[in-house]
């Protein structure tokens, strides 16, 4: 089976996540072969705003817990 090619450049263009006062938030993909912690700190604020993790440590019995 071949292996995926993943250094080939796709068009995405970019992704409108509306405004924050007179700032336009967009999400581009045009940055070239390039890491960072962008994606963590976006998932950091979403849970901090929204409580995914606390919601789903909820959902999830832990036996070694002293508050089961």
């Amino acid at each position: 089976m071949p292996k995926p090619d993943c250094t080939e450049e796709i068009d995405v263009g970019s992704l409108r996540f509306g405004r924050l006062g007179r700032r336009v938030v967009e999400g581009r993909f045009d940055g070239g072969s390039m890491t960072g912690d962008g994606g963590v700190m976006l998932s950091g604020q979403l849970d901090r705003k929204l409580g995914l993790m606390e919601a789903a440590a909820r959902c999830i019995a832990d036996p070694r817990s002293v508050h089961c």
